[in-house]
């Protein structure tokens, strides 16, 4: 193994740089991090102007190829370049998630993925944002694969209980090594169950019942305690490893609920979770209120779960900070929050609006926070693979990618910027945090 391998590297190697916009905000479509390879941020632009006019055609919209299916054409053509550069290739691709715009993009982007994957489709989450951090944009794409080494093959799990819809090739989960990668699920039953709004019936309370239940909870409690559990098992993990899980919810007040069912199924091994509100409707099942991917490991195989107490408040009481796993460190999502609301550096002075900024309030106060997670995992902040960023106003991304380069100067960032639901759980918030960081193998 010569000293340039990037298993040995004790930094993760930025893929396919680039300087986007007037104010060349550094960008790495890709990320190289041992046999890992991130893509992040994918959209169909060609990084010099954004979404490109022939894709568009403005002046001609109707007179050739639909706009989606150039856009997706092109998405794909951007991951594979990122694949290539990182030593690996499509069916190595162990993971997808998807923001679109609208419904519309949807159909276009799954038959653009189906040409690249005829045999099966990598475990999918895929939701509606309000807005991408391009303008024209209608799908943002992040993706993860693994550069094969012997021990890390691609496998498909299948599940025959799914409802799997055909229109996109739905993949239940796949294992890499002692990873597991499960899809988004929701509280869908079996096919040859009866539903209610898309639902399992027992997920969900007949409409003549005012107060049977609490929806997200039957939800939640449905598709993870026991849809998603049987998936883990046929791969030979269960709920105990589950080291990462992100749940989109449509209605912000029952974030709490969540919260508190999320820590109930995971009470004898905690799991961090990133929660993102979502504008409603958000999901293909027009019933659904929430969304949920895991990440797990295998019970029999050598790589184990750590949580990571760094004494970090995430926004939510008793929620672990992360799970260290071989050499990856999967953050909960992080707002910038203290047990009393928002965080005083990120509350703007009323006598002095406009001598402060809540923004960058915000983003020093999440990557303090991440760094000193960071540190107590063995790792650093510079180490970070993968960046999704949730904000209530789109129009705030810029501001934060000024904050990353106080705290990581001159270094590519593998950044995904989305516009998801109006508020925030906390009062005042208006940014969340997803991060991924890997850990050196001397650390590791």
């Amino acid at each position: 193994m010569s000293a340039n391998d990037p298993k040995r590297a004790e930094k993760p190697t930025p893929i396919l740089p680039v300087e986007l916009g007037q104010d060349r905000i550094p960008y790495a479509r890709g990320m190289r991090a041992g046999d890992w390879v991130f893509a992040t941020g994918l959209m169909g632009q060609d990084f010099k102007t954004g979404i490109p006019a022939d894709v568009i055609s403005k002046g001609l919209p109707y007179g050739g190829r639909p706009k989606q299916e150039k856009e997706s054409d092109l998405l794909f053509s951007n991951l594979e370049a990122v694949l290539k550069a990182g030593g690996t290739e499509f069916a190595n691709v162990v993971r997808f998630d998807q923001f679109y715009t609208s419904p519309a993009p949807v159909y276009p982007y799954h038959m653009a993925r189906f040409k690249r994957f005829p045999k099966a489709i990598p475990p999918s989450t895929s939701v509606l944002m309000k807005r991408l951090v391009l303008a024209d944009a209608e799908t943002d794409v992040n993706a993860l694969a693994v550069v094969p080494n012997g021990k890390n093959n691609v496998e498909l799990i299948s599940n025959s209980s799914l409802s799997v819809p055909s229109s996109s090739g739905f993949s239940p989960g796949f294992r890499t090594g002692d990873y597991v990668f499960l899809s988004g699920g929701m509280a869908t039953p079996p096919p040859t169950e009866e539903t209610r709004n898309g639902l399992a019936m027992e997920a969900t309370a007949a409409d003549h019942w005012r107060w049977l239940g609490r929806p997200i909870e039957m939800e939640t409690r449905y598709a993870v305690a026991k849809k998603m559990k049987r998936t883990l098992e046929l791969a030979g993990s269960s709920l105990k490893n589950v080291i990462k899980g992100q749940a989109y919810v449509t209605h912000v007040e029952d974030i709490a609920v969540f919260s508190a069912t999320w820590q109930d199924i995971f009470k004898d091994s905690p799991v961090p979770v990133t929660i993102v509100p979502m504008p409603d409707p958000a999901f293909g099942i027009k019933g659904a209120r929430t969304e949920i991917n895991l990440v797990a490991l295998t019970d029999e195989g050598a790589t184990k779960k750590e949580v990571i107490d760094a004494g970090v408040f995430t926004g939510y009481e008793g929620m672990p900070n992360a799970v260290r796993a071989g050499d990856l460190l999967l953050l909960t999502g992080l707002m910038a929050a203290d047990p009393s609301g928002l965080v005083p550096e990120a509350r703007l002075d009323p006598h002095q609006p406009w001598f402060g900024s809540t923004i960058k309030g915000q983003a020093r106060s999440i990557l303090g926070k991440a760094q000193k997670i960071c540190e107590a995992a063995g790792t650093s902040l510079a180490n970070v693979v993968r960046i999704e960023q949730f904000h209530t106003n789109i129009a705030e991304f810029h501001p934060t990618t000024e904050v990353w380069r106080e705290f990581l100067p001159g270094q590519s960032l593998p950044f995904s910027a989305v516009e998801c639901g109006p508020t925030m759980p906390v009062p005042g918030a208006t940014l969340l945090m997803d991060l991924w960081v890997w850990i050196p193998p001397s650390r590791a």
